[in-house]
């Protein structure tokens, strides 16, 4: 299955049933296991798992492989992140260069978590220590059992608290410096960064400690919640504070609430809603939207009931469209101003009917872009029209654009062609107004005066030559816009080059068609062996870029990269090519 036997050996370490049973519903059939696919719907299982193999195939999807290669496609992880994981989740030692990882970074790393998990210890002792807290929390509803469950912890006031409570450790003021536990002051003396806070600890997604949120108990004199630092183990725009079971909350309940702040995270997690997050008290980032994305598609935004909360929403759906979320808004009732105060009056039975009233972001922004303007006169519609392009900038799925389009068209009276052209014409985004003839002509120079790409070229002449080589290459990456360009406006035509004058190719195009042609007649004699060298080096250049990834497929990727040097006839090339795509795209059964 690998070439490598270390990764063997970790495989072999793993229960593949164990793992997959995290994710599927397994039931005996015979030798093996039978559960309905994870990753496409079905009513008949066809999800079928080999122990005595240590394999799984899913017939549904022609997904199959063995224990990381499941873990991958299920969390949407790359092969190092899932052997990273694997190994800490399951305690096996693993020290290969394809962890990603030196023995050396990862000791140190591990030190760090070591670090932070001491520091978690002396603010949770304190925490039973101080009055002042406890009576703090006891008022935002959490009690000992509470503070116990979610790992809360106090920083006493004292300037070096935690400072002393490490002097007898093996650890350095530098590590503490670094994990933005302590700071030097200009008079050369340390200090605690927190001190009289509520310490609340946030974990990432190994369940590894990384930082800290501290929450002030005298609001007036200071910042009311701070961080912890950046730091080698800790990047704020990455983590999420309350995602607990490394994902399996919110894989269980099918969505994420996505929520502001710790308390309100807390809240939900006492009422049995495990599935809320909160993204640190920083805007939300494309980092936290991936980090979310392996676990669910689906999310619930529950911000503040204010005008701060609002603002947070829109950009934060913005985020979550471009990674092709389904995103729906949660609204409390007049009066009540976020999750953490409905909580303290409602119990998780009216938190379910607020879910279940939740709508789709579209219809929420509708109803809020047109809250103080007339849509049906001419400068409200523009002007109702303008404060959607962000949003339709963000959208990567065509059909959903089009069904948005569809809604406004209807309410404003306006074609959907020219609704599209008008709100798709932002430079932002992946779709934008097509560009005009000018435009083109002008990029269309700039491209002239550029290196093209040989191979892209090559295949052009070929197709100029022998049209019917089009099907072929039609899927390639060509990257050059006026080769892109041309190969479209000529497939419009049926190649015919003769009746150039009467389509929408311009001159600029005409010039590089004629230059190519002329050098395609010379050029391409043995049309064969022309077409047999083009295919190869197109398919050495996908494979390289399989081969640079260094993930699963590496070992067989170069394989393949073997046996295409050592075969020479066009039908083996073919066949060895479409055994090659079938792999990429996970319906081998190789593994």
């Amino acid at each position: 299955m690998y070439e490598d036997n270390e990764i063997q050996e970790f495989i072999n370490k793993l229960d593949i049933v164990q793992v997959i049973s995290e994710y599927v519903t397994l039931k005996k059939s015979g030798a093996n296991y039978k559960g309905l696919s994870p990753f496409k719907p079905e009513r008949t299982p066809s999800f079928t798992v080999s122990p005595g193999k240590n394999i799984f195939k899913d017939f549904s999807s022609g997904i199959g492989g063995d224990v990381i290669t499941f873990y991958m496609k299920i969390n949407n992880l790359t092969f190092a992140e899932a052997v990273e994981e694997l190994a800490n989740k399951y305690n096996i030692q693993f020290n290969s260069r394809f962890s990603g990882k030196s023995s050396n970074k990862q000791n140190s790393l591990q030190k760090f978590h070591m670090i932070l998990q001491t520091a978690l210890e002396f603010y949770s002792e304190n925490i039973f220590k101080n009055k002042k807290a406890l009576n703090y929390l006891e008022k935002r509803g959490l009690n000992e059992n509470d503070i116990k469950r979610f790992k809360l912890g106090y920083a006493p006031e004292n300037w070096d608290s935690l400072l002393e409570n490490f002097k007898n450790k093996d650890y350095s003021n530098e590590d503490l410096i670094e994990l933005g536990l302590i700071k030097r002051a200009s008079t050369g003396n340390f200090f605690d960064v927190f001190r009289d806070r509520i310490i609340f600890p946030i974990y990432n997604k190994n369940q590894n400690i990384v930082g800290f949120g501290g929450r002030a108990l005298d609001g007036e004199s200071t910042a009311k919640y701070i961080n912890s630092q950046e730091s080698k183990v800790f990047n704020k725009s990455r983590e999420v504070y309350g995602l607990v079971s490394r994902g399996e909350k919110i894989r269980k309940k099918g969505f994420v609430i996505l929520m502001e702040g710790y308390m309100d995270v807390l809240s939900a997690h006492k009422n049995d809603f495990e599935n809320a997050v909160a993204s640190l008290g920083t805007a939300f980032t494309d980092e936290q939207a991936k980090l979310l994305k392996r676990y669910t598609n689906n999310i619930v935004i529950s911000y503040d009931n204010d005008e701060a909360g609002k603002n947070a929403l829109f950009r934060a759906s913005y985020i979550l469209k471009k990674h092709e979320f389904n995103v729906k808004c949660l609204f409390f009732p007049k009066g009540i101003k976020d999750p953490d105060e409905f909580f303290q009056s409602n119990d998780k039975k009216k938190f379910v009917e607020l879910l279940k009233e939740s709508v789709d972001i579209f219809e929420y922004m509708f109803s809020e872009f047109s809250y103080d303007i007339d849509i049906k006169t001419v400068e409200g519609k523009k002007i109702f029209i303008d404060r959607f392009k962000e949003f339709f900038a963000n959208l990567q799925n065509r059909i959903e654009i089009d069904i948005y389009l569809d809604k406004l068209s209807e309410e404003l009276g306006i074609s959907k062609q020219n609704l599209e052209a008008e709100i798709l014409k932002s430079n932002t985004g992946k779709y934008k107004k097509t560009k005009t003839k000018e435009f083109k002509k002008e990029e269309i120079s700039i491209k002239n005066k550029l290196n093209y790409d040989l191979l892209e070229v090559s295949t052009l002449k070929l197709i100029l030559k022998y049209p019917e080589y089009y099907k072929e290459f039609a899927e390639k990456e060509i990257k050059s816009f006026i080769i892109i360009e041309i190969l479209k406006k000529l497939k419009k035509i049926d190649f015919n080059t003769k009746i150039l004058d009467n389509s929408e190719i311009d001159e600029e195009e005409k010039k590089l068609i004629f230059k190519f042609s002329r050098e395609a007649d010379l050029e391409i004699e043995k049309e064969d062996e022309y077409y047999k060298i083009l295919y190869t080096d197109w398919f050495n250049r996908e494979l390289e870029k399989e081969i640079h990834k260094k993930d699963q497929n590496y070992f067989y990727m170069k394989q393949i990269e073997h046996e295409l040097k050592n075969i020479h006839s066009l039908q083996e090339i073919k066949e060895l090519y479409n055994k090659f795509k079938l792999y990429v795209r996970g319906e081998s059964d190789h593994a």
